[in-house]
């Protein structure tokens, strides 16, 4: 009987291995898919990790456009600013020069007018003055007509007297 159960020994060296592979093959399944669930996790974390790395680079990404774009708008409208300046200084500029050529010909005008006046202005005071010399001359010489006048009346009266007494005279004498 001894060699009726030798069978028996490698059967059961064969079941107690069958049975300690399937308990193996279980943990290592098992240690396999805790290290593919562990590769998968490590996966997901990563992908998570590069995904939340990408948004805040596209955040940053969006903040930085922005502030890219409102330094450009500001940089358009202190140059829109500076150019209107510039163009309003320029205006001024010219409009300034206008009126100063205008003004500077009202003045030239003014002065010629000015001196025109001053001119007629002293021809009337000229003119007055010969009127005045010329009445002061009209007025002697009315002066001494009238003189003239008074002694030609007197001679005449004296003529007048001496003819009358020449006639008296020749009346009586006759």
């Amino acid at each position: 009987m001894k060699k009726g159960y030798i069978w028996l020994a490698p059967l059961a060296v064969l079941i107690l291995f069958i049975f300690l592979y399937m308990q193996s093959r279980g943990a290592i399944e098992a240690e396999h898919a805790a290290k593919k669930e562990a590769d998968r996790l490590a996966q997901v974390q990563k992908n998570e990790e590069i995904e939340r790395k990408n948004k805040i680079a596209i955040e940053q990404r969006r903040i930085d456009t922005e502030r890219k774009k409102a330094e450009e708008k500001a940089e358009k409208e202190r140059k829109d600013a500076e150019a209107k300046y510039l163009e309003e200084l320029q205006y001024n500029l010219e409009f300034a020069s206008r009126e100063t050529t205008r003004y500077t010909n009202v003045v030239k005008d003014l002065t010629e007018s000015f001196d025109k006046e001053k001119e007629s202005q002293k021809a009337a005071d000229d003119a007055i003055k010969s009127m005045r010399d010329e009445k002061k001359s009209i007025v002697e010489y009315v002066a001494k007509a009238q003189a003239n006048e008074k002694r030609l009346k007197e001679l005449l009266e004296k003529l007048q007297k001496l003819e009358s007494d020449r006639l008296k005279a020749a009346a009586a004498a006759k």
